[in-house]
């Protein structure tokens, strides 16, 4: 019986198909020929479940032990705690990272289209990507492989771009653009991602965009930035790599932020950020320099 915290993945693997997708070091004791139906908590584990823990002290042994999974995937420091306490039933495996061994084993299977999503024709969309439902990806639009977009959000749309006439009448301006999500975007869900007006609306490989937010035309952002849930980004905008933009920010039109730059929560940013800067307020001013070593996403 399926409980809370733990999942199905479809149609079973084996766990030698799934370790053949990991690309960091880590080490197996026991059986690949394993078959996996699910994945689940460290807590809710069950025969035929996989499950992941973060946990590198000794303290933390007793619950992993009274976990049921048959596949745990363990954080390298474990390794030595239980070499004379594994279960002959089980497969262990140890790495410096579990959480992204794991991301790694099923982001291959992870792929396919919601209901009532819509995408038009002349779209440009990679069959390795997880679209959500009541999706709209609009013509202008070119997804890449990996790109996952959450349920309820548009990407391509028109933005507000208008000329004013001689009468103080506002006329849309007309929109060529493109939106290209580049690998492994993640789009959350009822975001809206607007296209360029000549120039291209951009989102670099690897960066992440939450719930609720709005991402104007032309737009850039690099590789690796974490854009946080409510965010509003004005038209024009560039931000780096690496970055860490936090809830509820609003960044002004044709601002710029550097590279590994931090936005505290709330903030309104009006003038350019220079790389690896922590700023914040309303408006933002600089309140330290960012750590590179330290992250903000947890």
């Amino acid at each position: 019986v399926m409980k809370m915290g733990m999942y199905s993945i479809g149609n079973n693997k084996y766990l030698k198909q799934l370790i053949e997708c990991i690309d960091i070091k880590y080490t197996v004791y026991g059986k690949c020929t394993t078959e996996i139906k699910g994945v689940a908590s460290i807590f809710d584990g069950q025969k035929g479940f996989l499950s992941y823990c973060l946990y590198n002290t000794e303290d933390k042994l007793s619950v992993i032990q009274q976990c049921h999974s048959s596949v745990l995937l363990l954080h390298r420091e474990m390794e030595k705690y239980m070499l004379d306490s594994m279960d002959s039933e089980k497969v262990y495996i140890f790495s410096d990272n579990p959480k992204l061994m794991y991301v790694q084993m099923f982001s291959k299977y992870y792929s396919g289209i919601g209901s009532n999503t819509v995408i038009d024709e002349g779209a440009v969309v990679s069959e390795k990507c997880m679209i959500g439902s009541n999706v709209h990806i609009q013509a202008t639009s070119e997804i890449h492989d990996g790109v996952t977009i959450e349920s309820g959000s548009i990407i391509g749309a028109k933005g507000l771009s208008f000329a004013e006439d001689e009468d103080g009448s506002m006329l849309q301006m007309p929109q060529f653009g493109r939106v290209i999500l580049n690998k492994n975007v993640w789009i959350g869900a009822n975001t809206v991602v607007v296209r360029g007006l000549l120039d291209d609306t951009v989102i670099g490989e690897g960066s992440l965009i939450g719930n609720l937010c709005n991402v104007g035309h032309e737009v850039k952002i690099g590789r690796n930035t974490f854009i946080s849930g409510g965010v509003i980004i004005a038209g024009g905008v560039e931000i780096g790599d690496n970055c860490w933009i936090g809830p509820g920010v609003k960044i002004l039109q044709k601002v710029k932020i550097g590279n590994g730059s931090k936005v505290a929560i709330g903030s309104l940013v009006v003038k350019d950020v220079a790389a690896e800067m922590f700023v914040g307020g309303n408006p933002a001013r600089v309140i330290s320099r960012a750590s590179a070593k330290e992250s903000m996403v947890r």
